[in-house]
């Protein structure tokens, strides 16, 4: 279990929105926890935390 506030079943659903792709930012809105508590909960669950920021646009990106 990630922490003692989150239930096993609440700590996956974080686990399976963050990778999904939500932001940390709309995780802690949507469950009312905080980003250490996500961060537990991705720790416990083996998943490896993506990069901060936003996500560099490869050159071309915006070709169209």
């Amino acid at each position: 279990m990630a922490s003692r506030a989150t239930t096993p079943t609440t700590a996956a659903a974080i686990v399976a929105a963050y990778v999904a792709g939500a932001p940390v930012k709309a995780i802690c809105a949507r469950f009312f926890i905080s980003r250490f508590v996500i961060t537990q909960a991705l720790k416990a669950a083996g998943v490896p935390r993506r990069p901060r920021g936003r996500p560099r646009q490869t050159k071309g990106a915006y070709d169209a």
